[in-house]
């Protein structure tokens, strides 16, 4: 499905744009608070520490991955 982002209100087109966006981003951060509350309560601190340093790595693939769409 094409949509011409040049025809209607600029607020309403970037809204129905970047909904996907942002619904993808906020899974992606449910789904590292749930990595993250794992790996801190049953495995350790170097555990948790790692989740938390891989985030960024993982944020960078996903803006790389959006930008080549």
């Amino acid at each position: 499905m094409n949509k011409d982002l040049t025809v209607g209100r600029p607020e309403t087109v970037l809204c129905q744009f970047c909904l996907p966006l942002f619904g993808s981003i906020i899974f992606q951060q449910l789904y590292n608070l749930a990595d993250s509350f794992v790996a801190g309560k049953f495995v350790g601190e170097n555990a948790l520490a790692a989740v938390g340093n891989s985030y960024e790595i993982t944020l960078i693939f996903i803006a790389f991955a959006f930008g080549c769409n």
